[in-house]
């Protein structure tokens, strides 16, 4: 689009009165350019890919989780061997009992993926529990009075404003936990 808008900035005649030479062609040659690159490459790409037999890498899942997996293991090392003198004694055996088991749930999960890829099947959808589809609905409802108190101007707006951050964060931290939507 560059190369266009730099071949229409070329002026109608040059310093001496007389037509810029061959503008007409080089403004249809940029357009020609332009229309291959983008319409005529653009639609053949997905026949491209087709005919080639690409397939996308659905691995993000796995990678994600095995980048968790790295990161709570050394928490875990870190807990055992490093944290002495910095965390007390029950809040390390706690804080160790925690990570373990985040370390088991993400090894599973790792393993159903492992699993999965080798019967080249895709994961199954995990449906919500019930006490997930209740705890969104109630998050939907707190919103929905916020914006009604705040409509009303019974609240300040920085206070408002406090809340909504703090439900923002706890709405984070429950999507993190909620199954992954299946990519279309």
């Amino acid at each position: 689009m560059i190369s266009v808008a730099t071949a229409l900035a070329l002026p109608l005649t040059i310093h001496n009165g007389k037509l810029f030479p061959q503008r007409h062609l080089i403004l249809f040659l940029c357009f020609v350019v332009v229309f291959v690159t983008l319409v005529v490459q653009g639609f053949s790409l997905p026949l491209l890919v087709r005919l080639l037999g690409v397939k996308p890498a659905d691995n993000a899942d796995k990678e994600e989780k095995e980048l968790q997996l790295y990161l709570v293991n050394n928490t875990l090392h870190f807990i055992s061997d490093e944290s002495h003198g910095r965390i007390e004694g029950r809040s390390r055996k706690e804080l160790k009992k925690e990570y373990e088991e985040m370390a088991d749930k993400l090894t599973r999960e790792i393993g159903r993926h492992t699993k999965n890829e080798k019967e080249d099947r895709d994961l199954p959808v995990r449906t919500l529990t019930h006490m997930q589809e209740a705890q969104i609905e109630i998050g939907l409802f707190q919103r929905e009075l916020l914006l009604k108190l705040h409509k009303e101007g019974k609240f300040s707006d920085t206070a408002i404003r406090e809340v909504e951050r703090d439900m923002d964060i706890d709405e984070l931290k429950f999507n993190q936990l909620l199954p992954k939507a299946p990519e279309a």
